[in-house]
């Protein structure tokens, strides 16, 4: 078993309303990068367009940094993801549109 410890210093704010930042963008090969521009290391249980699924398993994406995946994207730009929280929890997120990268 893993056991992931993180400590959160007083000044930052909530996490919970920092979830919906993340930005899904697709490169200039159609492939999808999830950045995560929050100062919160954001678990990622699950990260789907249609039936494909972007990550295997959970997934972790540190603060102000960005994971390129390994699969294409459909011709659909909505995506729909689910997040785990500090207690575990997993919480679907609304779903949202790709973006260009430039």
């Amino acid at each position: 078993m893993i056991y992931n410890l993180f400590y959160r210093p007083s000044k930052l704010s909530s996490k919970e309303k920092n979830y919906s930042n993340i930005v899904f963008s697709k490169n200039k090969n159609g492939y999808l990068i999830i950045k995560n521009p929050t100062p919160y290391y954001i678990t990622l249980t699950s990260v789907k367009d249609n039936n494909i699924n972007f990550i295997e398993k959970s997934k972790i994406i540190s603060p102000f940094k960005k994971y390129n995946t390994k699969v294409k994207l459909s011709s659909s730009s909505i995506i729909n993801y689910s997040i785990r929280n500090e207690f575990e929890n997993v919480i679907e997120m609304p779903s949202k549109e790709v973006i260009n990268e430039e």
